[in-house]
């Protein structure tokens, strides 16, 4: 091999030194290495879920809804019953869950009617062919055909079976809505109550709720009762505000009736169970009312 010129060396040391510092990449080197990003994955799988989720959602859509309720409970509405006496107005009557024996213990309670559920006689109209009896009984008013507000019905029943009244106790009466009456209500009873009491009496505003839930609970059983207020109120306001909160009968001359002294009264409030004819029954019907507040006692005490 011929010697190198000085030049020569210095070119090749240079070349030498170059390759040193700056190394040639090989195949490996130049390819670019995969970066596995958590981001980018945890990305990806959040779309792919949403995208399965989503999925699900729309079968779900697509699925049917469940069946709605149709058949809503109606509004309270207006009956009317013709009969031979007069027209009577029923209001608050759900048509479509009232049914038939439920309206004729209403029709015994709210007209004072001393019958038995099986003697009344509903039809459509005076003219109708057909009778609504016990067979009828478990129909719904809707069920009966009627959905009319307001819709009239003829009524038949048989006549109450009156029984003497007690002369003392009068003729003329007061029913709620300062409405004159006569002696109807208390001859069908066979158990009168005689109340005497006062607005302005504590113990007295005391007991009347309590007295009226005993009536109403044995009116709703279609007990033979009626209560007779007498007054001792100082005016016809006090009177008029008292008895309001009574569903009973008031005699219109209290203060002269000389019931209370005819029982011997001495304190308010007092409450005397008498029969129609004048017999009594209790002269203490306070402690049946506070025994018993179903009447139960009360019926017992008269033999009923």
């Amino acid at each position: 091999m011929a010697a190198m010129t000085e030049d020569e060396q210095m070119a090749a040391a240079i070349a030498a030194s170059l390759q040193m510092n700056n190394p040639p990449q090989t195949a490996a080197s130049t390819t670019p290495v995969p970066v596995v990003s958590t981001s980018a994955s945890t990305t990806t799988t959040a779309a792919a879920a949403s995208s399965s989720s989503s999925g699900e959602n729309k079968e779900d859509s697509a699925s049917p809804a469940p069946a709605k309720k149709t058949g809503k409970p109606s509004k309270p509405k207006i009956l009317r019953f013709v009969h031979k006496n007069g027209l009577h107005r029923m209001a608050n009557v759900l048509f479509d869950m009232v049914k038939l024996k439920d309206l004729k213990r209403r029709l015994i309670t709210d007209m004072n009617l001393r019958i038995d559920p099986k003697d009344i006689v509903l039809k459509m109209n005076k003219e109708a062919a057909v009778a609504w009896g016990s067979d009828w009984d478990q129909q719904t008013i809707t069920e009966l055909g009627i959905s009319k507000n307001g819709h009239k019905l003829w009524l038949e029943f048989p006549e109450p079976k009156l029984l003497p009244l007690w002369t003392k106790l009068g003729t003329r009466f007061i029913a709620g809505g300062d409405r004159d009456i006569g002696p109807e209500r208390l001859a069908s009873a066979e158990i009168i109550g005689i109340y005497f009491s006062a607005h302005w009496c504590p113990p007295c505003r005391q007991f009347t709720p309590k007295l009226v839930k005993t009536y109403n609970a044995m009116k709703s059983r279609g007990a033979p009762i009626e209560i007779l207020f007498i007054s001792a109120d100082k005016s016809k306001e006090e009177f008029d505000s008292y008895f309001a909160s009574m569903p009973w009968i008031a005699h219109p001359n209290a203060a002269d009736c000389g019931l209370d002294r005819e029982f011997g009264v001495s304190g308010l409030p007092s409450l005397i169970f008498i029969k129609t004819d004048g017999t009594v029954i209790t002269q203490d019907g306070r402690a049946l009312v506070d025994r018993d507040p179903s009447g139960g006692a009360i019926m017992k005490a008269a033999g009923l």
